[in-house]
């Protein structure tokens, strides 16, 4: 029998690595080799978690209550998210501290859903632009760049290969350009050099492309509700876990 990928596989493998991430991204983990290590290979949820809000997207009866749900999730998730940060940055916080992996899976579902309800190609391509430009001003979570993901996932769902090349084009360039500025040191420092940290992790986004193209489109076991309180349930571990450090 060959090897096929179904969503509820995808769903695990991006639960998983979805934890890496966060104990990559929130401090948890600060051995440097470990913190990459956690922070490539978790940076896979982000592509994994954005082919499925498409899928979701593509096969959901009633939009209006996917997006509900999503949002729900993203507030709930607000909370340890904000009081993880005012752990980690000593008190030192502001409104950015809620944005949390929730609230960008839900603008990137209410984005795409817009998207498609635009006819002409301009309107589209300013309504991607803008998007990414108030992500990256608001400080999103991993913004501007898993919206442009989510965009490429999305428009180009229908062809795999021309998926996976922008795909691996664009997270080689950014992992580049990440370890060039990390190597010679060119002006950056304390957050910045987070936002480098950053740029280099999400080169991992390229490593669930074999899972994408085994997908055979099958459901699987059912893991919806699973999905949607194992996120904040995974920041309220990491807040207690900080809190006894």
């Amino acid at each position: 029998m060959k090897f096929a990928i179904t969503s509820a596989k995808l769903k695990i493998i991006g639960m998983i690595t979805m934890v890496l991430l966060n104990l990559a991204m929130l401090g948890v983990v600060t051995q440097p080799v470990l913190k990459y290590f956690c922070g490539i290979v978790g940076s896979a949820s982000l592509t994994i978690f954005a082919f499925l809000i498409s899928e979701g997207y593509r096969h959901t009866s009633n939009i209006n209550k996917y997006v509900l749900r999503v949002l729900i999730f993203a507030i709930i998730a607000a909370f340890p998210q904000r009081a993880i940060l005012f752990i980690v940055n000593e008190g030192k916080t502001d409104l950015s501290a809620y944005f949390n992996a929730g609230l960008s899976a839900f603008l990137c579902l209410t984005v795409i859903s817009t998207y498609d309800k635009l006819k002409e190609k301009s309107l589209r391509y300013a309504l991607m632009g803008m998007m990414c430009f108030l992500s990256f001003v608001l400080n999103f979570y991993a913004a501007p760049f898993v919206f442009v993901l989510m965009f490429i996932i999305h428009i180009n769902r229908e062809n795999f290969p021309k998926m996976a090349y922008y795909i691996t084009t664009l997270y080689l360039s950014l992992f580049a350009v990440g370890v060039f500025f990390k190597l010679t040191n060119s002006g950056y420092n304390g957050g910045n050099l987070l936002e480098l940290d950053q740029m280099i992790y999400q080169v991992g986004c390229i490593l669930p492309l074999p899972l994408l193209y085994k997908y055979n489109g099958q459901e699987g076991v059912k893991l919806k509700w699973i999905v949607y309180t194992f996120y904040p349930l995974t920041l309220v571990i990491i807040m207690l876990l900080l809190h006894l450090r």
